[in-house]
């Protein structure tokens, strides 16, 4: 990122209030203006699939985040050594102990029980291999590897090539250790740690269909991934035309003009203003003696006016 829009957004901050603030106002905007919350189902020119827009924001925030731990590393503080507690406070604790028991057994009962959430990626276009899983857009592939538990990140040793890539966890054999389907960024390319897995996403050289990331795995057939892109896959330029075009759509839809009916009626409110006819309810029919050509017998008397 540049950081051209630092002093704005940092203006915007200010006047909002703080972070939350800005990040409401921001989600704000996408929720009104933008597909961002559009839940999509496969094939749908807009919105996202379910999961995905929350995956987004979690790998770029994972990104920036690692990016700033390498710039300043966090140093934990020592913890403070607890007090030792007081020969009578043992005393009074340990009459309490049976009602505390019995308060906890009646909260047991109404706690409900944690819902478990299954943090594995979608396998949307990609598969499930006896290491990883994949899935892949014209423009990226992510994989999510199961870490053993209690991984760190220094534990961790992954790099990236231009058609190869290396995964390893210390004390363990190399999990990935081979060629790639094609080519990919390898500058483009990152990994975070995720609820006790490693998600790696892979930005491609060139939008394509890959049938597997390891050459020698298991592959998918092409014919059956989804190879149409969502809006904010397109140029800035592409971007502004489709919502453009989805935007007359709409209006034509709800009986409404198009910008360009409503700049024409303006043109139009604007000429009869300027005309004889001004101050009168509009009439569009009456314009039309207005844009006349004169007629060929006024013409020629103008003609012969001059002769004379």
């Amino acid at each position: 990122m540049s950081g051209k829009y630092d002093d704005m957004l940092f203006m915007m901050a200010q006047d909002m209030g703080g972070i939350q603030a800005i990040l409401n106002e921001f989600f704000g905007f996408l929720k009104r203006r933008t597909d961002f919350f559009v839940l999509a189902n496969p094939g749908d020119p807009v919105g996202f699939l379910p999961g995905h827009a929350e995956q987004l924001i979690w790998s770029i925030y994972k990104h920036h985040r690692e990016d700033y731990n390498r710039e300043h590393p966090f140093v934990p503080k020592p913890p403070a050594p607890k007090p030792e507690p007081k020969t009578e406070e043992k005393v009074e604790e340990i009459k309490e102990e049976p009602k505390q028991t019995e308060e906890k057994k009646i909260e047991e009962k109404s706690v409900p029980k944690p819902v478990i959430v299954d943090s594995s990626i979608s396998t949307y276009n990609g598969a499930a291999t006896e290491k990883y899983k994949w899935s892949q857009d014209l423009n990226d592939i992510t994989l999510q590897i199961d870490l053993p538990k209690g991984a760190k990140a220094r534990d961790i040793n992954v790099k990236f090539d231009a058609k190869k890539i290396f995964i390893q966890i210390k004390g363990q054999d190399p999990v990935l250790n081979g060629e790639l389907y094609d080519y990919v960024h390898k500058e483009r390319c990152y990994w975070t740690i995720d609820d006790g897995a490693l998600v790696i996403t892979l930005e491609k050289a060139k939008d394509s269909v890959w049938k597997c990331v390891i050459l020698g795995d298991s592959e998918i057939d092409p014919k059956t991934v989804d190879t149409s892109r969502r809006v904010d896959e397109y140029d800035e330029e592409t971007q502004m035309g489709i919502r453009k075009v989805m935007y007359e759509h709409d209006r034509k839809l709800k009986g409404l003009p198009t910008s360009d009916e409503e700049k024409a009626q303006e043109a139009l409110k604007k000429m009869w203003d300027s005309s004889p006819y001004a101050g009168q309810p509009f009439d569009i029919s009456k314009l039309g003696t207005l844009a006349k050509p004169a007629s060929k017998e006024s013409q020629e008397g103008k003609i012969e006016e001059v002769d004379d």
